[in-house]
């Protein structure tokens, strides 16, 4: 899944993981996001920091509390919050502009090695 209030990275980010071989669904806000996190269940979320209304922070909580075997991928224009993703539990963290190889490295990555939910 993919969570960006910006429906032009989120498109592009949902295309590149298309395009890759992964199946994307792709969420607004929060609100949304919980929403379909409760219907598909998702192994992955891509998770903008910069949401409105619930904070990306606030989202990485609600959705690892939904689906405890989540992996997380914090993407974000927010400088300097790499150590911060990682103490929340993130699995990687990438700064805006997006590197797509590198991004799609760690969501190969952390597919493979998500347990699966059910």
């Amino acid at each position: 899944m993919v969570v960006d209030d910006d429906s032009a990275v989120r498109e592009q980010l949902v295309r590149v993981l298309l395009d890759a071989g992964f199946s994307a669904v792709p969420a607004a806000d929060g609100e949304e996001a919980l929403e379909l996190a409760r219907k598909i269940r998702p192994r992955l979320v891509l998770l903008d920091l910069g949401l409105p209304g619930k904070s990306g922070w606030a989202m990485l909580v609600s959705l690892t509390r939904l689906l405890p075997t989540l992996s997380v991928i914090i993407i974000t224009a927010e400088p300097n919050q790499a150590d911060a993703a990682r103490a929340a539990g993130a699995g990687a963290f990438f700064e805006k502009p997006l590197d797509f190889p590198a991004l799609l490295k760690a969501v190969r990555t952390l597919t493979f090695t998500a347990p699966q939910t059910t």
